[in-house]
């Protein structure tokens, strides 16, 4: 049986049937001594001479599996998505650039790598480097390192530009908020730019399920040395117990005082493409979007869509927005960005969509409408003359669930922006969590559906979280009708003494045509619609904590963002 430390693998140089030159297992230099190890996708230009820019991916998936077989046979979610792909090419991998198209066709070299303990990169399996940020309070390098390696190499031109889905479009906003010199481009591409609020914690609550899906079968069988055949045991050495990010709840834990001392969104000057899909509202869109907004990059672009989580990276129309934005960062004749709309939404009107330009996002002249919640389950326009102390709902703490719907609408109201609740509450435990889903009511009665993040049916048009414990605000970045967290230390929850809170709603849109109805399920878990391998059931939610009646009161109310523009 093999052991830790394995040998270094042999870089091997080969022609992929005359589309382009691939080199296996080249190794990258980082500045503490170690070794990353990459696979390189150069156009054949680069025999004669030529020059090109490099596109660069880091993420713990493997860079040797193929997209057709990655997640099998733990699971087969990813390969069915990857499936539908068309071309895909034989290098073609999970979540990343396809050296078939961008490299054979648009004349890009591509560089992927295996991050520490991942493939042929020895070292700690530690994703993002968090534990390392813990012990050495310093943001992990290799990125950085990696990037400024690819710009210097004698086929590069000097310019280097980072692009990916999910994992590796997040490393994108860390690569950026650095600032390395050879950095010219970035599309992070559904991928959220806030470890904390994104992935770990959004409004308070854990996203255990999805984070040990995440660790147990999309990270550690591509553990350095698996399949070499190293013993589980030796294995289990060099990874860090990363669900131990449970206990993470705010933003003074773990890893993120010392992130949010060195990074900073405002600090990041590089130009960007960010793309956020409104049905991943349990992760990636939030941080799209408030990357958009809060970055201090002078040149960057907002674009949204709709449907499961690749599809939209890899068709047409992405393809053709991504090429000529990387175009004019990255090639020494790149041509212009005309014709790109600073923001670029796909509206949701029913089931059917289209495209339309903003100017901003929000939109600088969106009307805020409150709904009031009633006792009898109605959303309407006045607040109820019940008086504040009437109770509109009451459930308890870990299970219950309240639905409050308008009646028919008289005319289309289009919603788009970040809706958010401001209720009345108190609560007999410890803490409070509260989830919401929206929805739309047609004519017939059925709810809409849409094609969801994982390909699967859903019918929510957004989804908010909040911890009672997690109500303060972020005052520095709060605006009106803008509600935004701080998470920095809990705020006292005293059993049945009530408390106005603001709660934030994941953006979206939606255009609520005549006759339809808007409907919001409030509760304390998440909607049985959502797929369970995304809900909110972390190892916190206990009886001892959560256990109680939840109480809601009259005045409480959704605040939805609505434009008037000309509906298609």
């Amino acid at each position: 049986m093999p052991h830790l430390p394995l040998p270094k693998r042999e870089t091997v140089r080969s022609m992929r049937d005359d589309l382009y030159i691939r080199l296996k297992d080249v190794y990258i230099p980082t500045r503490d001594g170690s070794e990353l190890c990459a696979d390189i996708f150069l156009p054949l230009s680069t025999e004669q001479g030529a020059k090109v820019p490099v596109l660069l991916s880091m993420c713990p998936y493997g860079k040797d599996v193929h997209a057709l077989e990655w997640g099998l046979p733990q699971t087969d979610l990813y390969a069915r998505m990857n499936s539908k792909i068309k071309p895909l090419g034989p290098d073609a991998a999970l979540e990343a650039l396809d050296p078939f198209v961008w490299t054979k066709e648009y004349g890009y070299a591509v560089v992927r790598i295996d991050c520490r303990g991942i493939g042929g990169t020895p070292g700690v399996l530690d994703p993002w480097g968090l534990r390392k940020t813990i012990e050495t309070g310093q943001d992990a390098e290799d990125l950085y390192d990696a990037i400024e390696w690819g710009a210097a190499q004698p086929w590069c031109n000097g310019k280097v530009g980072m692009s990916g889905i999910s994992y590796l479009g997040m490393v994108c906003w860390e690569a950026g908020q650095q600032n390395p010199p050879s950095l010219k481009a970035l599309v992070p591409w559904e991928a959220g730019s806030d470890l904390f609020l994104s992935l770990f914690r959004p409004g308070g609550l854990s996203n255990a399920n999805f984070l040990a899906h995440w660790w147990k079968n999309c990270v550690v069988p591509y553990q350095h040395g698996r399949s070499e055949g190293v013993s589980e045991e030796e294995l289990q050495t060099q990874r860090v117990d990363f669900l131990k990010c449970y206990d993470w709840e705010f933003r003074s834990d773990g890893p993120f005082p010392t992130l949010d001392r060195l990074r900073g969104l405002e600090k990041m000057l590089v130009p960007f493409y960010s793309s956020a899909n409104w049905m991943d509202t349990e992760i990636h869109a939030p941080g799209n979007i408030l990357g958009y907004m809060w970055a201090g990059s002078k040149v960057k672009y907002l674009e949204t869509h709709s449907g499961d989580h690749i599809h939209a990276y890899y068709g047409t129309e992405g393809l053709a927005r991504q090429k000529q934005f990387l175009d004019h960062f990255l090639k020494d004749d790149g041509g212009s960005l005309d014709g790109i709309p600073r923001v670029d939404l796909l509206i949701r009107k029913g089931s059917s969509r289209y495209r339309r330009t903003e100017e901003d996002f929000p939109p600088h002249d969106t009307q805020y409408r409150d709904f009031f919640l009633t006792s009898d389950g109605r959303l309407q326009s006045r607040c109820s003359s019940g008086g504040s102390d009437t109770v509109i709902a009451q459930y308890e703490g870990l299970q219950g669930l309240s639905f409050f719907a308008t009646e028919p609408l008289e005319e289309d109201l289009e919603v788009l922006g970040f809706p958010y609740l401001v209720l009345d509450v108190s609560t007999e435990a410890k803490d409070m969590d509260i989830f919401l889903t929206m929805t739309n009511i047609a004519p017939d009665g059925k709810l809409v559906e849409f094609e969801g993040n994982h390909g699967e049916p859903s019918v929510s048009v957004t989804r908010g979280y909040m911890r009672l414990s997690h109500r303060e605000q972020d005052t520095q970045r709060c605006k009106k009708h803008f509600v935004v967290l701080s998470q920095q230390e809990p705020a006292p929850v005293k059993p049945s003494e009530r408390y106005i809170i603001e709660m934030p709603v994941q953006p979206t849109s939606m255009v609520y045509e005549k006759g339809h109805r808007i409907q919001i399920e409030l509760g304390g878990k998440d909607s049985e619609t959502l797929l369970a391998v995304m809900r909110h059931e972390g190892p916190d939610r206990t009886q001892e904590r959560f256990g109680g009646k939840n109480t809601f009161f009259s005045g409480s109310k959704i605040v939805l963002p609505v434009v008037k523009r000309t509906v298609q």
